[in-house]
């Protein structure tokens, strides 16, 4: 399994490369703090328009985010 980024239309797509840095201080659920991600350029953009897109880990918990492009890479931050 990997992760996946799911726009407003509920699609899912593959991200090929993801590094999340996590807020401290949820025990019942980790919540992202920032990250970076890659995938395919067309749907990176589409998600950077997109009000409701989540990021969705390995396991299947989906995690809001807004998504943003920062000198070429797609920033995400929490929604």
């Amino acid at each position: 399994m990997s992760w996946k980024i799911v726009l407003d239309d509920g699609t899912r797509h593959e991200i090929t490369s993801v590094q999340i840095s996590y807020q401290i201080g949820t025990p019942t659920r980790q919540t992202i703090k920032t990250g970076t991600i890659d995938g395919d350029p067309d749907v990176l953009i589409s998600a950077c328009t997109d009000a409701n897109v989540f990021v969705e880990a390995p396991n299947g918990t989906q995690h809001p985010v807004h998504v943003e492009l920062i000198n070429g890479k797609a920033s995400i931050s929490p929604r």
